[in-house]
């Protein structure tokens, strides 16, 4: 009888999870189905790299595969022990690195947990074949989720276009394409979680969805350093509803129950545990929470009494942050979230805006990363704003604010674009529908009979209509828009990639010397862009690395680098370095050869950074840009100049003759007679003479 009850009450349960399924219409078959084609094109895209091989792409995944190699290693018990690695004296070497400390290791757990389980159930890939995996299955399953919101936001056909949109926009290729271990492209998922949650908090009074609002924020939290905008982007929403008068219980439900949860992860993060609370990102939640208590006593007064008395807290707040800040109480904001903030703010700091992803972003570059959708986004913006629902205002300001963090920093666009998708279906659903609607209602002329009658075959489902839209927009943005998703998704990974877009073996090539002739815990130094590379492919110990958090020691290798030799000497020797990495690309140009990008460009940032020299005495003292005759040709390159330009190392060993390979260099280096270097002998080049590796001969003195 027991086991009848208890067979009976399973049933039920199960009868009413599936009374909760939709019924297989037409309509929702052909919502399936677009999905599934918009999961396979975002996922099939960001695969196109395998081609090349299963190299990770560009440089910060392969810290994140570090880390998930470390805790793959130990197994399950890695998850726990990665919290007491403590400092890695293989990198930033002598000091070395506080792993825990200095990093998020919310991709290292996915990626580990992932190879763990499908270890368990009998499936062994590659690790870096996994890894590489996660960013275009985490792009697959955000479009899916996209849908999802679209449909809360406007209604379904949003739902479907911002699916699509996503899967096919360059401004997401790029960052989730196969091998992009990385924090952004991970924390897509949690984004699209954050905003759906939010979004169903606002329209609920269901507690599930204020804790997926805690459970997304606190992933962003240990996988991205964004999540300051995300937590803070969260109390800008909840404040700004307060202000228009449309503040309510499920708002301060969401808020409480989500935001507690995001705090409570940050405290227990070692690399935020001792920081966030004391910062001035904690500013905006704290403040929150203070006018979410008093909110039920404000209410009573008059709304513009309510406006005055919250923008006067907001103001003193502001101003008591200031002052606890000058006062070394709390910590201020770090350079490079200010100049998100404040874009002036990068002049006149080579370290910031020696990084390529600090650049501010250009129209241009807006246009080739969104599209067609750049053209629809400001009648999203009309439409929410005409609207005004909680949801829309929570995504205008997501949509302005996020799109102000790109304009400054071009690295954000993984911040702006679901937002940006989002409003651009919106305003594209809208019309659309309009259309449809002007169609229906036309009067059945003859013409119009006709018409209908081509149009008869097709399902009344707007779905139908969207295949067609869609197949559309995707020729557009895939074929006529250059670069486009597939061409971006083709590009090898950097590991492969020349300055001209060839695929290169020069870098494969290098460490597997690197790994096979140079002994283990052996430093090697370089400027810090090969910094991973060195100790995750080279198995070697570097000096400085793409975490770009130790600026005394980034200068001190500026300084090495673009010294004459006996300083370097000196520097390298505190460094305990035996050898140097220099890297630099060369075309063939009627034999002579060109430099066309690689140390050389970047020593223009080392001298700024060594000695804080502006642009104009850089120019007169070191490297300057040169007219260059080649045969016909005349060329403008970046040359080393002067006394200062013939004595640096740098130049020394990117200028290196190599017998058989490279002798001849523009008229301009060989009239400077930047000559050989005395304590640095070529230990290896790469196949084409792009990465040289040169052992340190340390005088007698100098090594006692």
């Amino acid at each position: 009888m027991a086991f009848k009850k208890k067979g009976k009450l399973l049933f039920r349960s199960l009868r009413k999870i599936t009374e909760k399924i939709p019924k297989p219409n037409l309509e929702n078959l052909l919502i399936l189905f677009i999905l599934l084609v918009n999961f396979t094109i975002a996922l099939s895209a960001r695969l196109l790299p395998l081609k090349y091989g299963i190299y990770l792409n560009e440089f910060d995944p392969y810290y994140h595969y570090y880390l998930t190699s470390w805790i793959v290693e130990r197994g399950w018990k890695g998850f726990i022990e990665w919290f007491y690695i403590g400092v890695d004296k293989t990198m930033w070497y002598p000091s070395g690195r506080d792993i825990p400390a200095t990093s998020y290791p919310g991709v290292a757990f996915v990626g580990a947990f992932v190879y763990l389980i499908l270890k368990g159930i009998g499936i062994n890939l590659p690790l870096m074949l996994v890894t590489g995996l996660i960013p275009p299955f985490s792009a697959a399953i955000t479009t899916v989720l996209l849908y999802f919101i679209g449909k809360e936001l406007h209604n379904k056909l949003t739902g479907l276009l911002a699916s699509f949109f996503f899967a096919v926009a360059a401004a997401t290729v790029g960052r989730t394409v196969y091998g992009f271990y990385d924090d952004d492209s991970l924390s897509q998922i949690y984004i699209a979680l954050f905003i759906l949650a939010f979004i169903k908090s606002l329209k609920t009074d269901s507690y599930k969805w204020p804790i997926l609002i805690g459970i997304s924020t606190s992933l962003i939290c240990i996988t991205w350093g964004a999540y300051t905008y995300i937590v803070n982007l969260f109390a800008l929403t909840v404040v700004t509803l307060m202000i228009l008068g449309k503040y309510n219980e499920r708002i301060k439900k969401a808020y409480l129950i989500g935001m507690t949860m995001a705090i409570i992860t940050l405290t227990l993060l070692p690399k935020t545990s001792s920081f966030f609370i004391i910062s001035q990102f904690a500013y905006l939640p704290l403040i929150t929470y203070v006018l979410i208590f008093l909110y039920s006593y404000l209410v009573k007064l008059s709304k513009i009494k309510i406006v005055l008395i919250l923008i006067i807290i907001i103001i003193t707040g502001l101003g008591l942050s200031y002052l606890l800040q000058k006062l070394g109480l709390i910590k201020g904001i770090y350079d490079k979230f200010i100049m998100v903030l404040n874009p002036f703010a990068k002049s006149g700091n080579p370290w910031i805006e020696s990084v390529g992803e600090h650049a501010a972003t250009t129209w241009v570059q807006f246009f080739i990363n969104f599209g067609i959708l750049f053209v629809f986004l400001p009648l999203g913006f009309f439409i929410l704003s005409k609207r005004a629902k909680d949801h829309d205002v929570f995504l205008i300001l997501m949509g302005l604010t996020s799109l102000h963090a790109t304009a400054t920093v071009n690295r954000l666009f993984m911040l702006s674009a679901q937002p940006v998708v989002l409003l651009s279906s919106i305003a594209l659903s809208t019309i659309l529908l309009a259309y449809f609607e002007a169609v229906k209602s036309r009067k059945k002329t003859l013409l119009e009979r006709k018409r209908i009658r081509l149009l008869k075959g097709l399902p009344t489902s707007i779905s139908a209509a969207t295949l067609l839209f869609i197949f559309i927009i995707l020729l557009l943005n895939l074929f006529l828009v250059t670069p486009n998703a597939i061409t971006i998704a083709s590009t090898p990974q950097s590991l492969l990639t020349g300055e001209q877009g060839e695929v290169i073996n020069d870098w494969v090539a290098t460490f597997s010397w690197m790994r096979d002739n140079i002994p283990a815990g052996t430093v090697v130094a370089s400027w810090w862009d090969y910094g991973y590379w060195i100790r995750v492919l080279g198995g070697k110990v570097n000096v400085a690395d793409n975490a770009n958090y130790n600026f005394t020691q980034i200068n001190l290798i500026a300084k090495a680098l673009v010294s004459d030799e006996n300083t370097s000497l000196q520097i390298f020797k505190q460094l305990n370095a035996s050898y140097v990495l220099v890297y630099e690309q060369f075309v063939n140009v009627g034999g002579t050869w060109i430099p066309i990008g690689g140390d050389l460009e970047k020593s223009y940032w080392m001298i700024r950074i060594a000695f804080n020299y502006d642009d104009a005495t850089v120019r007169k003292l070191y490297l300057n840009q040169t007219q260059v005759n080649v045969g016909f040709q005349s060329i403008v390159l970046s040359l080393p100049i002067g006394e200062k330009g013939k004595q640096a190392l740098i130049y020394k060993l990117i200028f290196y003759k190599i017998p058989g390979l490279r002798e001849n260099y523009p008229q301009q280096i060989e009239d400077l007679k930047i000559g050989l270097p005395v304590y640095f002998t070529l230990a290896y080049y790469s196949p084409n003479g792009y990465v040289m590796i040169y052992k340190i001969n340390y005088p007698e003195k100098a090594r006692s």
